[in-house]
This record gives C-alpha cells, sequence and structure tokens, in this order.
C-alpha cells in the first residue's frame, strides 16, 4: 500500500470507528432495558465520539502505519474494540443490575404490596392484589432467610443496604433466582 493510500484509509478508519460508536450506541438504546436520560445519554456520546476518535482510532492510526501489512487485521480489531468498548460501557453506565429486584413505590393505584424485612433482604412483592398482615409478612421474611446459603445471605444483606458486592452479573441472576425460589416456596408453605 502506497503512502497517499494509506493516509486516506486511516483517516476512513478514524470516521469508521465513530460511526462504530453512534450505531452501537443506538442499537443499545433500543436493544438493551437501560436507564439513559437525554443528560446522560448526550454526555456519553459526546464522550465516546472523543474516545472513539482520540483513545481507539489514533492509536490504531499508528499501529497501521508502523505495520502496513497488517493492516485489514487491525482495522477488524479497531472495530471489535470500538464495538465491545461501547457495549460495556453503555452495560455500566445506563443498565442497573437491581432492576430486577427494585419494586415501585406503593401509590393508591398500584396493586401490590411491598414486603420490607427486618432481617436484611431486598424489598419484595408477594402478587398482585395481595396484602398480607404484619405476622405472615414477619413469617415469611424469617422463613426466606432461614433458607439462604451463608452466601447468599452475605449478598443478601449487601443489596438490601444498597453496599457494593463482589458478585458479577452472573451470579447476582443466579442469586435472585434463588431467592424467588426460596420466596415462593415460603409464600405457598406460610399463606
Amino acid at each position: 500500500m502506497t503512502e497517499p493510500q494509506f493516509y486516506s484509509h486511516t483517516s476512513t478508519g478514524s470516521k469508521k470507528a465513530i460511526f462504530t460508536f453512534i450505531t452501537t450506541f443506538i442499537v443499545c438504546l433500543f436493544l438493551l432495558n437501560n436507564t439513559a436520560r437525554v443528560f446522560t445519554g448526550t454526555i456519553f456520546v459526546f464522550a465516546g465520539l472523543f474516545i472513539a476518535s482520540v483513545a481507539i482510532a489514533m492509536p490504531f492510526y499508528f499501529l497501521k502505519k508502523k505495520h502496513i501489512k497488517i493492516y485489514s487485521l487491525l482495522s477488524i480489531i479497531e472495530f471489535l474494540v470500538t464495538f465491545f468498548l461501547t457495549v460495556i460501557f453503555f452495560l455500566y453506565f445506563f443498565a442497573n443490575p437491581y432492576k430486577l429486584t427494585t419494586i415501585p413505590s406503593q401509590t393508591e393505584s398500584d396493586s401490590t404490596y411491598a414486603v420490607k424485612c427486618d432481617e436484611p433482604i431486598p424489598e419484595f412483592t408477594l402478587g398482585m392484589n395481595f396484602m398480607p398482615n404484619k405476622t405472615k409478612a414477619d413469617a415469611t421474611c424469617s422463613c426466606i432467610w432461614k433458607n439462604l446459603s451463608s452466601a447468599d445471605k452475605n449478598l443478601s444483606a449487601s443489596i438490601a443496604r444498597n453496599n457494593q458486592h463482589d458478585a458479577s452479573e452472573g451470579q447476582l441472576s443466579q442469586f435472585l433466582f434463588r431467592l424467588d425460589v426460596v420466596m415462593e416456596t415460603c409464600k405457598t408453605e406460610l399463606m
């Protein structure tokens, strides 16, 4: 590849990195359950444009210039890096792993009752139009706490107190599944 062709291709590469970022961001907005708002989304886009054009495209520009023989391979890697970083940062900033445990606030039109336990268990509901008395709610909480493993109790306490935890997204998902199974078991036993 001659020098003029190289500069033409690298300029296009930078534009491709920006295009990849914008396209990935838009796809994430529509396909992923997110909390993106106009202000934070706008900041993310402008920061992402800067990062895609400077922090990603520029190092790849110099790599391509130094290693012209593997230009095509570096272009593919540049695309993948831009795509994956956009998705990862989108998920980090706009996808809330606690959405599965979040319960809407109680309003007059809301037909669910949020149970708040004395034990460090995240708030939960027992179903639509189902409002247990204090004794049954306490018994359900006690049953849930008793049936959790020690590792699940630690994670439950961290989530209930809104503390940071070491659990990965997969571990958190498994915990929420186990918690749901224990809740259903205790609910049917005590109700």
